[in-house]
């Protein structure tokens, strides 16, 4: 494969603990991105024109895409999936492998009596709510060590920062 895909694998291994100074730098910075976008894609069996800014942000691209387009996810996938062809039956996203899991009466159970039915910032029992801690557009999930009750004032003061 590519040296910028190498190096981005290292990253991803923890080999190295940030990219070479420059590496994102243009104009070099904008093919090793989408070196690294059509081979991550080739990796999930996934079509670049399919790509969303959460996968860049999963992918831990989100400095790149930033600094090279202003956050904008829409140039660096055409230019991904530009001489890509599409499958002949286009290959949709597994729904139900992004779907968020619906909370469950006993994993809601877990989670009250572990916090005792009160905000655990504030101590308030009105307009509890379940809260993520490591959010679901971040990957977070719906199981009892990734919940906890806040208040509604407490819950949305975090908005969806881990």
């Amino acid at each position: 494969m590519g040296e910028a895909y190498d190096t981005y694998c290292r990253l991803i291994d923890g080999e190295i603990e940030r990219m070479p100074f420059g590496f994102w730098k243009p104009p070099e910075g904008i093919p090793r991105l989408i070196e690294i976008m059509r081979k991550i894609c080739e990796d999930n069996n996934m079509h670049p024109s399919e790509i969303r800014k959460s996968d860049m942000i999963r992918w831990r691209l989100e400095s790149p895409l930033v600094g090279l387009y202003g956050g904008n996810v829409s140039t660096p996938r055409k230019l991904a999936a530009s001489g890509i062809p599409r499958p002949e039956a286009s290959v949709q996203r597994d729904e139900k492998k992004h779907a968020r899991k619906a909370l469950t009466n006993a994993v809601m159970e877990e989670v009250w009596l572990r916090d005792g039915g009160k905000c655990i910032e504030c101590g308030a029992m009105e307009d509890i709510e379940f809260d993520h801690m490591i959010p679901f557009s971040k990957g977070g999930t719906s199981t009892p060590e990734n919940l906890r009750i806040l208040c509604r004032t407490c819950n949305r003061s975090r908005g969806n920062r881990i």
